[in-house]
């Protein structure tokens, strides 16, 4: 996921509801600023642990990505987000702050995953690639044990005149 983001030094990235590599991007992004964007109280509060226990200290952490909550932040130029039913309005919110920003969703359901075609045709997100990731790891007997296999949908909103 993180080769995917490409972040660098001073990247600023919003990431929905994706703990762990709001942790990772935040170390790629040492010079920049990675929003947070946790749903309610206790992830708001177990983020600010996260970044404290892994010293990261360029974390914005935000309930929503509406207007209101992401005013006075640094323009993202990429958004990871974990998919939920709320996807299209996150993405119309976030185009209001970058209307060319790029978009990298992570979901494990297939009926969020047929929909997100129909999204980024709505917000005229082109460029889409789809992929799924699958991994297997065997356990102390051997035996195979398969792990979620996340289907990640990348795209890039374009303005057009």
């Amino acid at each position: 996921i993180m080769s995917l983001l490409d972040v660098d030094a001073q990247d600023c990235v919003c990431i929905v509801s994706g703990e762990s590599i709001v942790i990772e991007a935040a170390i790629a992004a040492s010079e920049g600023t990675i929003i947070a964007v946790e749903g309610d109280d206790g992830s708001m509060q177990a983020m600010e642990e996260n970044a404290d226990k892994f010293g990261v200290h360029n974390v914005e952490i935000v309930k929503d990505v509406s207007e209101e909550s992401m005013k006075g932040l640094p323009t993202p130029r990429l958004a990871f987000i974990v998919a939920s039913v709320d996807l299209d309005k996150q993405i119309g919110q976030l185009l209001k702050k970058n209307p060319t920003m790029q978009f990298v969703i992570y979901t494990l359901e297939l009926d969020i995953l047929s929909g997100i075609k129909e999204i980024f045709q709505k917000y005229q997100i082109q460029d889409s690639e789809t992929m799924q990731i699958s991994v297997s790891k065997t356990n102390s007997k051997s035996v195979f044990v398969a792990q979620p296999s996340p289907w990640l949908i990348t795209g890039q909103a374009v303005v057009t005149k």
